[in-house]
C-alpha cells in the first residue's frame, strides 16, 4: 500500500513537535495530529531545562520562556526556607531553567515544525492504528464535524501523553508508575505577596504532601502554583485527591502571603506516568514508537518529563532516519533508562525520608546547583546516587556505609 506520508506524528506537545521539527528538517514527509484545535491549555507546571535548545537546534525556546530562572527557594512544611542560586560563578549563562506556559511554547514549536515542511491536523480524534501490508494506517475523526480523516505512513510516532491511544492500540502495555499532580493559575503582580515572589525564582516545597511535593513557578503575569503526588505510595483515593491537592496549593499560596480570588481560579489535575522500569517502546515490526509521557519517561524524583521528552523524540527521528528503527527501545534504555533507574532509587529515600533528606541533602550549599545539574542532565543520576544515598544515610544515621 503506497504511504501518504513518511511519518506520522500523534501528539503536538514537546515530544510530538520535536519529533515532527527534526524529520520534516531532515525531508521526510511528515503529518502531524493533535486532538484539540491549536493552541490549547496543557496543565503543567512549566519548568524547561535550558538543555532543551541542544535537543531542537532548529527551535529557539527562550523567545517563548516567560522567566528565566537563577535561583531556588526551598522549604519544609512552609518552613525552614533555604534559597540558592542554580548557578555557579564559572558556569555559562546558557545553564538553568525557563517556565514557560504550555500552550505557548507547545504552539511555537508545532509552528516551526509546520514551516520547515510538517502539515499539521489538529482537531483529530484518534481512532485506529493497524499494520497496512509494510506500512501503518491511522484512522482518526474530527471532533467537531465527525468527518474521517484516514493516512497511510511508513512510521508512526505515538507522542500522545499520560493516557495515550497509540501504545494502546498496537498492544503495547507499559509498567509505570502513576503519580497525580494538580496545578492553579493565579493572577499576579510583582511586589505583592512574599518578598521571596521573583520572576528569577522557583519555590519548591517538600513536606505538605506526602510521597510528593508542591511548587510555585512563575510566568509574566501568573503564578503557577502547584501540587503532586505518586498515586501508587499515597493513602487517599478518589474524590479525597483533589480535595488534598487543592487545600495544598491553598495552604501554599497563604504561605507565600497571597490571597488569590476564588472565582478567577481554576484548578486543573493531570496524570503523570513515571519511568517505573525498563519497557519495549516499539511495535508492529518498529513501525510504531512511543516517545515522551506516551513511553512514561518522566522523572521519578522532580517529575519533569519535558528534557526527556524531546530527547526520546529526536533519538526515535534519528533511529528511523538511520534505518534501525528496532534498536530505539534499547537505544533509548541505554541513554535515558539507566538514569531513570538510578533516579527512582534516590527517589525511594527521599520520599521515605523527607524531613531527614531536606535537613541533610536539600539545604547542603551545593544541593541546589546539583539539581539543576540533574535537571539539565548535565550531571548523571547513577554517578551521583550511590554516593548522595551513603551521604545521607550516614547523616541520619550517625552511622558510616
Amino acid at each position: 500500500m503506497p504511504a501518504d506520508f513518511d511519518l506520522i506524528v500523534v501528539g503536538a506537545g514537546p515530544a510530538g513537535g520535536t519529533a515532527a521539527l527534526q524529520a520534516a528538517k531532515a525531508g521526510m514527509r511528515v503529518a502531524l495530529i493533535e486532538r484539540h484545535r491549536l493552541p490549547r491549555h496543557k496543565t503543567c507546571g512549566g519548568g524547561v531545562p535550558m538543555a532543551v535548545s541542544a535537543e531542537v537546534p532548529h527551535f529557539d525556546p527562550q523567545t517563548h520562556a516567560d522567566c528565566t530562572i537563577r535561583f531556588m527557594r526551598h522549604t519544609f512544611r512552609f518552613d525552614q526556607p533555604c534559597m540558592a542560586p542554580i548557578q555557579a560563578p564559572n558556569d555559562p549563562p546558557d545553564f538553568g531553567l525557563w517556565c514557560v506556559r504550555r500552550h505557548v511554547f507547545d504552539h511555537a514549536l508545532t509552528a516551526a515544525a509546520v514551516n520547515t515542511g510538517a502539515e499539521l491536523f489538529d482537531g483529530l480524534t484518534l481512532e485506529t492504528v493497524e499494520p497496512a501490508s509494510g506500512a501503518v494506517q491511522v484512522q482518526a475523526r474530527n471532533g467537531l464535524s465527525g468527518a474521517p480523516w484516514r493516512a497511510v505512513a511508513s512510521f508512526v510516532i505515538g507522542a500522545d501523553g499520560a493516557n495515550g491511544v497509540v501504545g494502546r492500540q498496537v498492544g503495547l502495555r507499559l509498567s509505570r508508575t502513576d503519580a497525580i499532580a494538580m496545578e492553579a493559575l493565579v493572577p499576579h503582580r510583582w511586589g505583592v505577596g512574599h518578598p521571596s515572589l521573583r520572576p528569577d525564582t522557583i519555590h519548591l516545597e517538600y513536606g505538605a504532601v506526602r510521597n510528593g511535593y508542591a511548587w510555585v513557578f512563575p510566568n509574566a503575569e501568573q503564578l503557577n502554583i502547584g501540587a503532586g503526588f505518586l498515586r501508587a505510595a499515597h493513602p487517599l483515593r478518589g474524590a479525597a485527591v483533589r480535595e488534598a491537592l487543592i487545600q495544598t496549593i491553598r495552604a501554599y499560596a497563604a504561605a507565600m502571603g497571597l490571597e488569590p480570588d476564588g472565582d478567577r481560579v481554576r484548578f486543573r489535575a493531570h496524570p503523570l506516568p513515571v519511568w517505573s522500569r525498563r519497557n519495549t517502546l516499539d511495535a508492529l515490526n518498529a513501525r510504531v514508537l512511543l516517545v515522551g509521557d506516551a513511553a512514561a519517561l518522566v522523572k521519578p524524583l522532580c517529575g519533569d518529563g519535558i528534557l526527556n521528552a524531546v530527547r526520546s523524540a529526536a533519538l526515535a527521528v534519528q533511529c528511523i532516519l538511520e534505518g534501525q528503527p528496532a534498536a530505539y527501545s534499547s537505544r533509548l534504555h541505554s541513554e535515558i533508562g539507566t538514569e531513570l533507574q538510578a533516579a527512582s532509587r534516590l527517589s525511594a529515600l527521599f520520599y521515605r525520608l523527607p524531613g531527614e533528606c531536606f535537613r541533610y541533602g536539600v539545604t547542603r550549599p551545593t544541593a541546589t546547583r546539583t539539581a539543576a545539574l540533574l535537571l539539565n542532565g548535565r550531571l548523571k543520576y547513577r554517578e551521583i546516587a550511590p554516593r548522595a544515598m551513603r551521604r545521607l544515610m550516614q547523616a541520619i544515621t550517625g552511622r558510616r556505609f
